[in-house]
């Protein structure tokens, strides 16, 4: 069985056309909501009468930066309440996003054949994890996209397994103007790469600490998409901010670039001329996240 798992608040006006959505695109797959128990009820439950099935989490009491403890608690209920029912594949999305792609799960199988999975599996996964290129940032380290992402449901689980971060505050707040971008991510900012970071410790995975090795992380167990194999709509943001960004260290990785990654194109050490990410002050992460 294939699950869906929309995960986060329940959004007037949005959350319910979402599950309408996803439910009318994906008839045979089970689409569970994961929200929380302080939920508006009028809200809850006409969200409630689309979703095939509801789960219910008590909001941690450190929500912490950038929300990011209250997106672990509410994505780690609905995959585990999936893996209950029997999910052996999920799509993990937003309140706010629908993905408008017909027959996701099928060609998600089908484009996973076209690339080798033996590191990821020597790992402990079985497979790749399809992240979309907004936001998994080409310059920011560890940083797959966590907008949508699809795979094997344990490895959905293992990759959703990161402790809760005990910080709080605002993201910009976490170390001084003068930190480099690149010790700014090693710290677990922005969320993407708190994320990441705890994958690579959840599976053994080394980290270098370089830009070399973020793109061999998304090269090994990764496989990212255009924000058009998807089809996103994101109703918070339609036109996807940063998706075109060519330049700098908010560009995005390309399905282009990461199947060059894939391939160990020459023109890679091309790229890594661009820029340097030890170098970009703090202040470049302004609007990055």
């Amino acid at each position: 069985m294939n699950t869906i798992v929309v995960q986060g608040a329940v959004t007037r006006g949005v959350t319910a056309h979402v599950l309408r959505v996803l439910t009318a695109l994906n008839p045979d797959n089970l689409v569970l909501l994961s929200t929380w128990a302080d939920t508006d009820d009028e809200l809850l439950a006409e969200a409630a009468e689309v979703a095939d099935e509801v789960v219910i989490s008590t909001p941690p009491s450190n929500a912490g930066v950038q929300n990011r403890n209250r997106q672990i608690v509410s994505t780690r209920a609905g995959i585990d309440r999936a893996i209950e029912l029997g999910a052996r594949t999920i799509l993990k999305t937003r309140t706010d996003l629908a993905i408008l792609g017909e027959s996701v799960f099928e060609q998600a199988e089908r484009w996973l054949q076209n690339f080798d999975s033996s590191r990821a599996r020597r790992l402990g996964l079985q497979n790749r994890l399809i992240v979309p290129s907004s936001y998994t940032r080409k310059y920011l380290l560890y940083h797959p996209s966590d907008l949508a992402m699809l795979g094997a449901a344990e490895d959905m689980a293992r990759y959703w397994s990161a402790p809760l971060d005990p910080r709080s505050g605002e993201l910009l707040a976490v170390a001084s103007p003068e930190s480099a971008m690149a010790a700014v991510n090693l710290a677990g900012h922005p969320t993407e790469s708190y994320l990441g970071l705890e994958f690579c410790r959840t599976l053994g995975r080394p980290v270098a600490g370089t830009l070399v090795d973020s793109w061999a992380f998304y090269r090994d167990l990764f496989a990212v998409v255009d924000n058009d194999w998807f089809d996103l709509l994101w109703f918070k943001n339609l036109s996807i901010p940063d998706a075109a960004r060519r330049t700098g260290v908010r560009q995005m990785v390309t399905s282009a670039f990461w199947q060059r990654l894939f391939a160990s194109d020459p023109l890679i050490e091309r790229d890594l001329l661009e820029i340097n990410p030890s170098q970009v002050a703090l202040g470049a992460l302004a609007g990055a996240a």
